[in-house]
């Protein structure tokens, strides 16, 4: 459309036609915020949600049942070997630390002085003191709640979600700006390279432009398609290991495959030959989006559910990075040559698929088992620790791992957090057991005053009994 109205009315009717679709694109986006995202079923922004009420209730339930497990002397069934794990879990569920917030602002600031209120607070001096100053602050309140609140929701399902970030993911969200080059070399400068050097006409130009993105829109089908026929036919084929071609279609080796083709596509198109050119535009057409898709899907599967808006809103921000140095540097360098924008933003995009190959064989290396440590030949070789994923899942396998190095991980990427919360806990547990020791003497008190009036009940009455006898 661009290119027709480019011919037929010039520039302006492109200035019109942009105004016209960012105008559209922005009451789109504003019907989608009122109805669809914001929706919140009748509960307005200061509003407590019911999900704060459940963990404001479980805390208080819990502090109860923690106080009356001291008196009884019984242990807690709290599992502190996974406070580490647990604390990073409950740190990002911002819902659970808000309401702890609002929880500890209500018990401390004074303004209720109900019995109920006070005795809570005796209670919560008594488990969380761990400075033993009489006080407790919030930081105190928060480190003692939120693991065992978060283990109270969830259980024991916790431990099967990977909790740490793995350090290719960041070569993997930098990917998208890298990525980026390659269709920004195509928007700002394949319409100079087929209007002066091919001399096609703009409508033309368009039209090509617009099949590409078309066998884009098919590309993006047929990956969803494909993929759920293989979802289908992974049970039966599931002790059945692929070879190498199943692993490079499978995650995440798909990625830097499906990048090595864009950019061969980006460094092809500046072979001076028309059918060459429209050839290599239209491969970079269709797998550009199939390669964002699957970038998005790589970070979304790999990284903890909280954690993803982070480094999906990062890979973001730095694919826009890439648009903008394709868009001011592509002209300049289509000045220098006609060529050089293709071959030189191409070429970072060639060695950069290696780059995150080599990133993601090293995981790959990390998280096999040793049942698939058998490299085989040499051509074998770079393949070899991604066989495994033509059967099961990347994010399962990472998650098996995960779970079965459970504690050599997180001491590896939250070792701060790992011993504070371990000296933490120690000083917690300390106050528990003097806690204890503090319930059994008075227990004792009990039973030895008790004792005390049952002898002298017995003096007293053997006293009677002598007066009667006498």
């Amino acid at each position: 459309v661009g290119g027709h109205l480019f011919s037929l009315y010039g520039f302006g009717a492109i200035c019109w036609f942009g105004m016209s679709t960012s105008i559209l694109h922005l009451l789109l986006t504003l019907f989608y915020l009122r109805f669809s995202l914001y929706y919140n079923d009748g509960y307005s922004a200061d509003q407590c949600s019911p999900k704060k009420k459940l963990y404001k209730i479980i805390a208080i339930s819990f502090i109860i049942n923690e106080a009356g497990d001291i008196e009884k002397g019984e242990d807690s069934m709290f599992p502190t070997d996974e406070i580490a794990s647990l604390f990073v879990s409950a740190k990002e569920d911002e819902e659970l630390q808000d309401s702890l917030q609002e929880l500890y602002k209500t018990i401390f600031d004074g303004s209720d002085t109900s019995d109920g209120v006070t005795k809570l607070r005796k209670i919560i001096l008594q488990l969380m003191d761990i400075n033993g100053d009489g006080v407790i602050s919030k930081k105190e309140f928060l480190t003692y709640l939120s693991p065992r609140v978060y283990h109270k929701v969830y259980g024991d399902s916790h431990c099967e979600m990977v909790k740490v970030v793995w350090p290719y993911i960041n070569i993997v969200a930098a990917t998208q700006a890298i990525v980026a080059l390659c269709i920004g070399t195509f928007l700002s400068t394949s319409l100079l390279m087929y209007t002066e050097i091919f001399d096609l006409d703009a409508s033309i130009v368009g039209v090509l432009l617009g099949v590409g993105e078309g066998f884009a829109a098919a590309s993006i089908f047929m990956t969803l398609h494909l993929k759920n026929r293989s979802s289908d036919k992974e049970e039966d084929c599931k002790d059945q290991q692929g070879g190498v071609c199943a692993a490079i279609l499978s995650r995440p080796l798909n990625v830097p495959a499906l990048i090595f083709v864009i950019a061969s596509a980006t460094m092809g198109f500046a072979i001076p030959s028309l059918t060459v050119a429209i050839m290599c535009q239209m491969i970079m057409s269709t797998f550009n989006d199939v390669s964002v898709s699957l970038l998005n899907e790589l970070i979304a599967t790999s990284t903890p559910p909280r954690k993803f808006k982070n480094y999906q809103g990062r890979g973001q921000w730095l694919r826009r990075l890439g648009n903008v140095v394709t868009g001011v540097f592509g002209p300049i360098l289509f000045g220098k040559k006609p060529q050089l924008p293709f071959i030189f933003f191409g070429g970072i995009v060639f060695v950069w698929c290696f780059f995150l190959w080599g990133a993601l064989h090293l995981q790959a290396k990390k998280i096999q088992s040793d049942d698939d440590k058998d490299m085989g030949n040499i051509l074998r070789a770079p393949f070899a620790p991604f066989l495994a994923t033509s059967t099961t899942p990347w994010h399962m396998l990472e998650q098996e791992y995960f779970i079965s190095h459970h504690d050599e991980v997180m001491e590896e990427f939250e070792p701060s957090n790992a011993h504070t919360l371990d000296i933490a806990e120690m000083k917690v547990s300390i106050r528990r057991l003097k806690a204890l020791s503090q319930s059994e003497k008075e227990m004792l008190r009990e039973e030895v005053l008790a004792r005390k009036k049952l002898e002298s009940k017995v003096k007293l009455l053997e006293a009677k009994a002598h007066q009667k006898i006498n």
